[in-house]
């Protein structure tokens, strides 16, 4: 018999598109799955059709119902409920391919990986087409963390994990970009991981989400993760993973400057803690500018944008403001 594997879906407030994330798990090929679904006090509609989902798969789904806490108290809701040897994370808004599962697990056997990962596609498109590789990665001790600093890996969803990797390490509760610091635990962990090139993952992109809306004091965690990641860094591993570290860790002041720029500050941020914010950013940003400037990491359109910054940060954040008052 094929070995179980624990499928966890924290939900919460999805109602508008957790029909379609919970067909897409149940339609799985690989036949030996559970799923859980956490509900984190959703106020809308998800329980009902979580339950209606229940009635359909009884055998398949169970619902663990929770006051309301957060994705990371979620998922290490699900993680003690688990049964399964493997455990994967989909979050309610997003969708999977038919072979996800299935897919993961082989090329986690095939090559006995402690995690196996696949590539994954933004989209704003309710149905998105899949698409199949047969380019398969294989990556052992300092390469995996290298490879997570130099690619976008910090997601815990699209990757099949073996449970006991989870036997110390828990998300953080009451933090956002909570998979960064989650996953390089995790990662510094094992020695053997796959990555298969399918886009297998369908990251939906929501106008609410954390990466899509204005700016609120929670959007600091980021930097708080990529400076834990870093420390770790300093004490384990060699200047070349170090300086990739520090280079992940150095963009994200550009990051949440861009984040303004782009979205504005959350109607709660008041005027002296906005100028806070961005003077603590510019500073830091104009300190480490040439570096993430001429890194080969850092993309061209990146660049440009980063040169304006440069320039006259105030005018690009105007600019922004005026945009988002006509669109």
């Amino acid at each position: 018999m094929k070995p179980l594997i624990s499928i966890i879906i924290p939900v919460y407030n999805v109602e508008l598109y957790l029909r379609r994330c919970l067909d897409s798990v149940v339609k799985q090929t690989y036949s030996n799955v559970e799923i859980i679904i956490v509900n984190d006090g959703s106020t809308d509609n998800s329980l009902v059709i979580c339950e209606e989902y229940y009635t359909k798969y009884p055998n398949l789904i169970h619902i663990i119902n929770k006051t309301n806490g957060g994705l990371s108290s979620a998922r290490n809701i699900g993680l003690e409920y688990s049964n399964g040897d493997y455990i994967c994370f989909i979050d309610s808004d997003d969708y999977v391919d038919e072979k996800y599962i299935e897919i993961l697990f082989r090329n986690m056997h095939q090559m006995n990986a402690d995690v196996s990962c696949c590539n994954y596609k933004r989209t704003y498109k309710s149905i998105e087409n899949r698409y199949y590789s047969d380019k398969i990665i294989l990556k052992t001790d300092d390469d995996i963390i290298e490879t997570y600093l130099t690619h976008e890996m910090t997601s815990a969803c699209g990757k099949l994990y073996r449970k006991n990797l989870f036997q110390n390490i828990k998300f953080p509760v009451n933090k956002v970009y909570e998979d960064i610091l989650t996953n390089f635990k995790i990662l510094i962990n094992c020695s053997r991981i796959v990555i298969d090139e399918s886009m297998l993952y369908m990251y939906y992109v929501r106008r609410d989400s954390i990466t899509t809306s204005k700016f609120r004091e929670k959007n600091l965690h980021l930097l708080d993760a990529w400076n834990e990641v870093l420390n770790i860094t300093a004490e384990k591993y060699n200047q070349n993973i170090y300086n990739k570290a520090r280079y992940r860790r150095d963009r994200v002041y550009f990051t949440l400057l861009a984040v303004i720029a782009r979205y504005g500050f959350d109607s709660n941020i008041s005027k002296k803690r906005k100028n806070e914010i961005i003077n603590f950013l510019k500073l830091n940003f104009n300190v480490i500018f040439k570096e993430i400037f001429f890194s080969k990491l850092t993309p061209l359109n990146r660049k440009i944008i980063m040169l304006c910054f440069r320039v006259n940060y105030c005018a690009c954040f105007y600019f922004g403001k005026i945009l988002r008052r006509l669109f």
